[in-house]
């Protein structure tokens, strides 16, 4: 019963798709953000990018923890390039040495 009911929890409208789906419908950064970081805490990378994107284009209001959030999910989706891209854009400290961390995680991997 327990297994069933986490099944169909997890099969229902709180999946990281749907959430992307709202999002898309909706007109706010708020819920690109939210789905982008519900996308991360699935493993789902690219949804995540394709979310924390959609976020930027509707003006975030912290746009380094964004980049920070970009960054990491293009580092976990295997862009590298996009991740260094998302980290050297980031201006204000403290979020700064954070995208440095990642950085040098990048130079190394």
């Amino acid at each position: 019963k327990i297994l069933a009911d986490a099944k169909a929890r997890a099969a229902s409208s709180t999946a990281p798709e749907a959430a992307a789906t709202r999002a898309k419908a909706a007109s706010d950064a708020q819920s690109a953000l939210t789905a982008g970081n519900f996308a991360y805490g699935d493993g789902k990378f690219p949804l995540a990018v394709e979310m924390y994107k959609l976020a930027q284009t509707r003006g975030a209001p912290d746009k380094d923890a964004l980049l920070i959030s970009l960054g990491a999910a293009q580092a976990q989706a295997g862009d590298k390039a996009g991740a260094q891209a998302s980290f050297q854009a980031v201006a204000s400290q403290p979020r700064k040495d954070v995208a440095a961390y990642w950085l040098a995680y990048l130079a190394t991997n």
